[in-house]
């Protein structure tokens, strides 16, 4: 597991064993914040809904006799997806809907570990960047310094 300055919000969708299983795992992992788990499709989709902090969703490929596929691709602001499933059939169709990743059930820690380091890079990799010679100048009594932006490590504001 690698450590990330960043914390995602997850849910997940799934039976009561997958959420347990997944709860669990999560539990380990000290980068990504439990926000709900459901065993209902439609109660998870009215969070979706409703939230626009989820960063990523954990869902089982088949819920109660509905294909999860039409779900995601039914959601607006789409968050990071992770497909859980007991088969490989659905993994092509289930990259068409841009997930991150597919795991199989029963899902091994590490496997799980791998799944969410690669949801960080991919998440870090759509923050914006800043080009390599940027400055700024901050002021510093009556004269101003030149920072290079890159080499900020922490910023503090001083309220007087």
């Amino acid at each position: 597991m690698t450590a990330y300055l960043i914390n995602m919000n997850c849910i997940i969708i799934d039976d009561k064993i997958g959420c347990k299983q997944i709860e669990e795992y999560i539990e380990k992992y000290s980068s990504i914040n439990l926000a709900g788990s459901f065993c209902d499709p439609e109660s998870a989709m009215r969070q979706l809904s409703q939230r626009n902090d989820i960063d990523l969703v954990f869902i089982d490929i088949k819920l109660s006799g509905i294909e999860s596929l039409d779900l995601i691709g039914k959601l607006k602001n789409q968050p990071n997806i992770i497909v859980i499933s007991s088969t490989d059939e659905y993994a092509v169709k289930a990259f068409d809907y841009n997930v991150v990743d597919y795991l199989l059930k029963p899902v091994t820690y590490s496997r799980f570990c791998r799944a969410v380091d690669k949801t960080f890079r991919y998440f870090r990799r759509l923050e914006p960047s800043i080009p390599e010679g940027k400055e700024i100048f901050i002021k510093k009594g009556s004269s101003l310094i030149k920072l290079k932006v890159k080499d900020i490590v922490y910023v503090e504001a001083l309220v007087f």
